[in-house]
């Protein structure tokens, strides 16, 4: 299993990709987590942003299908798309995590 963590500039473009993803059975859910200052440098210049965190929940095989469907969906040139392993977990929260992508084996 994976956490897939992205950011974005708005709840309406992150639930967007939710939703996208949701339908697809591509994650099993997804947590939105606003209120994050971003500073970062980008084409040679500081920038300061508000943003929010969305952790997407899913298996590690499905980790390209979804980067895709986040690059097809997300309102930035180049998102950040980053896969976290999750090596161990509560077991029968894996189990549902399983089920609800199970679809797409």
């Amino acid at each position: 299993m994976i956490f897939i963590y992205t950011t974005y500039p708005d709840l309406s473009s992150a639930k967007k990709t939710i939703q996208s993803l949701l339908d697809r059975r591509l994650i099993a859910c997804a947590n939105i987590i606003p209120g994050m200052t971003s500073i970062y440098r980008w084409q040679d210049k500081v920038e300061e942003s508000n943003e929010l965190v969305v952790i997407f929940k899913t298996r590690s095989n499905l980790f390209e299908a979804c980067k895709v469907e986040i690059q097809n969906e997300h309102p930035y040139q180049v998102p950040c798309i980053l896969q976290i392993d999750i090596p161990q977990g509560e077991s029968k929260y894996l189990d549902w995590l399983r089920k609800e992508t199970e679809a797409i084996d």
